[in-house]
């Protein structure tokens, strides 16, 4: 038998949700549990981080409150914060998934991809994903420093009384447990 005397046909088809087979679909459902688990972790890990920044400024919000400044302009404030930091967050995200995408793209042998056009890129969708999550993240970490501002307001700075932070340190300590089980 010569291999030359078949006529050999190659078919390609786009992989759709639709026509994903039993082999295909677990392992993507895995793939797709530990992305979201890893991005659950860092998200935990910034909560964490963002609320030892706030039991750090509580004496500082404590003092801008009794200076005058309002609930809401202190609220204001710490969400322009969180925000910034949650797009800062989501660019680099993107940055690092277009060299990720490079440089995968370049370990590809260029035989394989002479013979099978194809191209890897980030699509739109993906893009929204990281926006929307970014935003929901900077609004989270703007949000949990201002839990207790009300309260700790009405702590004088020379009190030397911070208010919450045995509940910071509990939470804290939670989340950290919650991250080591994921």
């Amino acid at each position: 038998d010569d291999p030359s005397a078949y006529n050999w046909r190659l078919y390609l088809e786009r992989l759709g949700a639709e026509r994903l087979n039993e082999r295909v679909r677990p392992a993507l459902e895995l793939l797709a549990a530990i992305v979201g688990a890893v991005y659950l972790i860092a998200l935990l890990n910034g909560v964490n981080l963002v609320l030892v920044r706030r039991t750090a400024r509580t004496r500082e919000l404590a003092l801008r409150a009794s200076l005058g400044a309002s609930w809401a302009r202190i609220l204001r404030q710490l969400l322009t914060e969180g925000l910034v930091l949650g797009c800062l967050g989501g660019a680099a995200a993107v940055a690092a998934a277009k060299l990720a995408i490079e440089a995968i793209a370049r370990a590809i042998p260029p035989a394989f991809t002479n013979s099978i056009p194809f191209t890897i890129a980030m699509e739109q969708r993906t893009l929204w994903f990281v926006a929307a999550a970014a935003l929901a993240a900077g609004t989270l970490f703007g949000l949990l420093p201002a839990i207790g501002v009300r309260a700790s307001a009405g702590t004088g700075p020379g009190t030397g009384s911070v208010s919450g932070g045995g509940n910071i340190r509990r939470v804290g300590n939670g989340l950290v447990t919650v991250q080591i089980a994921l």
